[in-house]
């Protein structure tokens, strides 16, 4: 029998995959918001879609900027930062008034969560080695496919009793909790 890993070893694991989901929860909890979102926000069935389209070029050219930076400075104030821009740009994709508004942040919020899944997986390389190294990257790689397969039914729930900005604030509200896990997290680098 498998003895369960110490409180540490959970706290880090848990901090793990939630950061290498930030951009499949804010895809997929999303995705059931966004013919509510065109509605209210005057948009077309194109504009909803150009939203998670300049999501993905955020999260793309996020990962060519979070990586060497945590490269240089550390994978923690990098990585806090990034979540921090995550949440940020949460709450004001919950309030935006345009689509025009709502690309611009999505683009940075994609940007933002490219920190996660980029650091998590420097942290993994920074902190384990071998078998152990690859028994962390697969029980993430697990995560990541458990994760799309949910959110969108978690996206639904919210917008059954909440309108579709609370959807963002609920991404907003993930991005804090792993913020604060963050606060007792040891750096790396």
């Amino acid at each position: 029998m498998k003895t369960p890993p110490p409180a540490g070893e959970l706290l880090t694991y848990t901090t793990l995959v939630g950061l290498v989901a930030y951009a499949a929860i804010a895809t997929d909890l999303y995705l059931p918001a966004i013919p509510y979102m065109i509605a209210d926000l005057a948009g077309t069935q194109a504009d909803g879609q150009l939203t998670l389209s300049v999501f993905m070029v955020g999260l793309a050219v996020g990962q060519l900027v979070f990586g060497p930076l945590s490269d240089q400075f550390g994978r923690l104030p990098v990585v806090r930062i990034g979540t921090l821009c995550f949440l940020i740009t949460s709450v004001l994709c919950a309030v935006a008034q345009s689509m025009e508004m709502m690309w611009a942040l999505r683009g940075l919020q994609g940007a933002a969560a490219a920190s996660g899944p980029v650091i998590a997986r420097a942290i993994v390389r920074d902190r384990y080695e071998g078998n152990r190294a690859a028994q962390v990257m697969s029980a993430l790689s697990g995560a990541m496919a458990v994760i799309p397969m949910v959110a969108p039914s978690i996206g639904v729930l919210v917008l059954r009793f909440f309108q579709w900005p609370s959807v963002f604030l609920a991404l907003a509200l993930f991005a804090l909790i792993i913020l604060t896990a963050l606060i007792r997290f040891p750096e790396t680098a």
